[in-house]
């Protein structure tokens, strides 16, 4: 007697209808490995430990010359030397020869699209080395003295407590704003400079609700509207800003419910810069088993140098909470 149950599982494979095209699984941006948000320099020595910058510092004050005095004030400058630290990541994959003739039968009967087997695994390095680094860069690595460029030890920190999400009017926000950035400005001597502000998502959507009775824009609006003095050239927005990254990469500790602000010149080189060693491999190499293959790609990247870190400001706000 014929197996039914056999029969219509066999059917039901025949009945399939086979995609022409594959799709990507959709991943988060990895923007601290593409050098997005920041300077990024691919200059830094594989093997490197640690990177040496020298700081010039001046001393000195001028006189007035009265015509007596003979004490000529003694103008000098000195050098200070910054350390670094930098990190190589490394990833590996493998593969044996029933791996490869699989792929092959599979590209032969053509059911799926074709795929290089072999390329798909260097993608998968990639990614996973991209991941590693972005999340160096902008939390860093506190258990190995690594600043990130949202957890830099060297900058101030102000901790706000009313929760502007849920408290105050769009006029309160947009004073709120306007104070911090002045007294931010004043005290990084960018007094004729616009700033730009880096916020979590849910922060630039409170900064377009409109001002009170629909009058006159909102804080957004007027924040970067040149015709009114502008005074951010640029908002921001960026998920790694938000209390759950923040607390899952121990930038902040588990509890903190705060979300980051930051102000800062970011794309300016002289106020920070990372460096970093693009992503190599070795040969495939056959393993003693004689049918294994295996494979090591590394990169390497420097932690975020804050040279001029009194440029840049975090600023800790109560989190944002969706409504239930």
């Amino acid at each position: 007697m014929a197996d039914i149950v056999g029969a219509g599982k066999f059917l039901t494979q025949e009945l399939n209808q086979y995609d022409a095209t594959f799709y990507e699984t959709i991943y988060p941006e990895y923007w601290g490995a593409e050098g997005k948000y920041h300077p990024a320099q691919g200059n830094l020595q594989l093997g490197t430990k640690k990177i040496v910058s020298g700081r010039i510092d001046y001393v000195g004050e001028a006189a007035i010359y009265d015509g007596k005095s003979t004490d000529i004030p003694l103008s000098d400058f000195g050098i200070t030397e910054d350390e670094y630290n930098a990190r190589i990541v490394i990833a590996g994959a493998q593969w044996n020869v029933f791996d490869l003739a699989a792929a092959q039968k599979a590209n032969r009967d053509a059911l799926l699209p074709q795929r290089d087997y072999l390329a798909l695994k260097m993608e998968a390095m990639k990614r996973s080395m991209d991941r590693r680094v972005h999340n160096l860069t902008w939390a860093g690595d506190t258990s190995n003295s690594m600043s990130g460029l949202f957890a830099g030890g060297q900058v101030e920190v102000k901790t706000i407590t009313t929760d502007y999400y849920t408290t105050g009017t769009s006029d309160d926000l947009y004073n709120f704003i306007l104070d911090e950035l002045s007294q931010f400005q004043d005290e990084s001597l960018l007094t004729a400079e616009a700033t730009v502000m880096y916020v979590p998502k849910p922060f630039k959507t409170l900064l377009t609700k409109r001002f009170p009775n629909n009058m006159d824009g909102n804080p957004y609006m007027l924040l970067t509207d040149p015709k009114r003095g502008v005074m951010v050239r640029q908002i921001q927005e960026i998920n790694e800003l938000k209390s759950s990254f923040l607390e899952q990469f121990n930038v902040h500790a588990a509890g903190t419910n705060k979300d980051r602000i930051m102000f800062g010149q970011l794309d300016d080189a002289q106020v920070l810069r990372r460096q970093f060693y693009p992503m190599d491999r070795s040969v495939p190499q056959l393993a003693d088993d004689g049918i294994t293959y295996r494979i090591t790609a590394w990169c390497a990247t420097s932690e975020i140098q804050f040279r001029e870190p009194f440029r840049i400001r975090y600023l800790d706000i109560p989190k944002y909470v969706a409504p239930a």
